[in-house]
């Protein structure tokens, strides 16, 4: 018997993924491996060699506050002059830092290395968030899978790189940063050769245009009161995954708090590891709920879940650890959490992309917007809970925690009472005439 091949209809051909986009989802994923490895190096080396939670807090601020100020740039550059070099100076940047910090252990010399992996994040981000925005104009369906797919990509790099990070610390010490620089090079190949059809572009917008835009941009309400969330969510984010493989390091542990001190680099990995794939996972489950549910409500939720993530915190770090049922209760209650709280980032992320449609002679610009307010949060959560962690340890950083989702909270209810269609992006944006 013979079947005859069935020809796929318009709308499935524009919600499948090329091989170049594909290529781009994967050399994301190794970058941020790459990355991800580098952060938790950096606070295990910094631990070494003795500097104080409010150093190590300034590190990670110098990065993001790097990232900040590069990405708009470099996004803006991305759309005058191509997408895909700016992709590849990102692995190249990272790899120059690896190797420097490899080299040395004086720590002005170590900042500046933080500086260039802040340089690397804000010129492959940008262009790589305007080109997966520009292979996703033709429906939104496949927006809201890629831009899942981005956020998985991020945490997932993450989450494995702090494995391999804490694995190869315990075997090969400083070693373990000329490695990394292998895996920036991986990233580095993909992109040139894994990548193609980028849309390039050269627009001939002004500079003077391109601010109009942002200005433009910063009017709406709905960003107003978005963009205090977002960054405070990033804070969040930045508190934890920075300051807490800081805190956990060391010899010695602290008798009043369980999290303090005591810990190998391979448990700190495997324990950043779970919790990120947990929030990966979450983030996938999102993505198929993209166009269907309010961003609003999905904020909403993810405040609330942080609420009891807040409190298993607490718990894991006072309570009896030893006692194997108050333990599994706390982790559960925590990683339900977590799985709450994963449904703001692609949300977030799919309300920019949605946005940058409605200019796109300045894509890359308004795609920065992603970095900018992921590196200022990062950094001010950073800056600011290195002193909280000097204060009084894990105990310091859970209450800054509690702070900074208090203010998310506050602007995802504001966010809430506006039209929901527009909080949805739905009104706003006209993609392809292919949807």
């Amino acid at each position: 018997m013979e079947f005859e091949a069935k020809t796929p209809t318009a709308r499935e051909a524009d919600e499948t993924f090329d091989r170049s986009l594909i290529a781009a989802l994967v050399a994301i994923f190794i970058l941020r491996t790459a990355s991800g490895a580098m952060g938790v190096l950096v606070s295990l080396y910094l631990k070494s060699l003795g500097v104080s939670g409010t150093v190590a807090g300034l590190f990670s601020a110098a990065f993001y506050a790097v990232e900040l100020v590069a990405s708009p740039v470099f996004g803006a550059w991305s759309d005058r002059h191509g997408r895909k070099w700016f992709m590849m100076l990102g692995p190249i940047f990272g790899g120059i830092a690896v190797v420097i910090t490899a080299l040395t252990a004086h720590i002005p010399v170590l900042f500046f290395t933080r500086l260039l992996e802040g340089l690397s994040a804000a010129s492959s981000v940008p262009s790589a968030l305007s080109y997966i925005s520009d292979a996703s104009d033709r429906s939104v369906r496949l927006r809201g899978r890629v831009v899942s797919l981005f956020e998985i990509a991020t945490m997932g790099g993450l989450a494995l790189g702090g494995v391999i990070a804490g694995v190869m610390w315990d075997r090969v010490g400083r070693v373990a940063f000329a490695y990394d620089a292998l895996i920036y090079l991986v990233s580095l190949a993909i992109f040139a050769w894994g990548v193609s059809g980028v849309r390039e572009i050269v627009h001939s917008a002004s500079q003077h245009s391109a601010l109009r835009d942002y200005i433009r941009l910063f009017r709406d309400p709905h960003l107003l009161s978005f963009a205090p969330a977002w960054l405070a969510v990033n804070a969040i984010l930045g508190v934890w995954v920075n300051l807490l493989p800081f805190l956990m390091s060391g010899h010695i542990r602290d008798p009043h708090q369980n999290l303090m001190g005591g810990f190998s680099g391979t448990v700190i990995g495997l324990v950043l590891a779970t919790f990120i794939f947990v929030f990966a996972g979450g983030i996938l489950i999102w993505g198929f709920f993209f166009s269907q549910v309010s961003r609003a409500r999905v904020m909403l939720l993810g405040g609330v879940g942080l609420l009891f993530g807040i409190a298993a915190a607490y718990g894991i770090n006072h309570l009896p650890i030893e006692d194997t049922t108050i333990l599994g209760g706390l982790l559960f209650v925590l990683l339900v959490s977590l799985f709450m709280e994963s449904g703001f980032t692609p949300a977030a992320l799919g309300y920019l992309a949605d946005l940058s449609t409605r200019f796109p002679a300045h894509r890359g610009a308004i795609m920065g917007l992603y970095s900018v307010l992921l590196a200022l949060g990062q950094s001010l959560g950073t800056g600011i809970g290195g002193r909280f962690a000097d204060w009084r340890g894990v105990d310091g950083i859970i209450l800054w925690t509690l702070i900074l989702n208090g203010i998310a909270i506050v602007c995802v209810l504001i966010l809430g009472r506006l039209p929901d269609e527009q909080a949805r992006g739905e009104t706003t944006v006209e993609l392809s005439t292919h949807q």
